[in-house]
């Protein structure tokens, strides 16, 4: 099986602040000629308190994960 089986479209996650990862990432996506939609991930300065998790980046990173499952669903 091969990536263009497994999805139709594939999702990305990435801070709007990087947007040199994004461009890299995008080329990468353009080789494979891969089908990519981009979900903002949570960026940490956003996150008030942890959570839970040992820090706030550790939550955003869970909390940018949980959007791009139910954006996935």
């Amino acid at each position: 099986m091969n990536l263009h089986e497994a999805a139709d479209v594939m999702l990305c996650m990435n801070l709007a602040a990087r947007e040199d990862r994004r461009d890299a990432a995008w080329g990468e996506f353009a080789r494979h000629e891969l089908r990519v939609e981009r979900i903002p991930a949570v960026d940490q300065r956003w996150v008030r308190c942890e959570r839970g998790y040992d820090s706030r980046a550790r939550y955003a990173c869970g909390l940018s994960k949980r959007i791009a499952l139910r954006a996935a669903r």
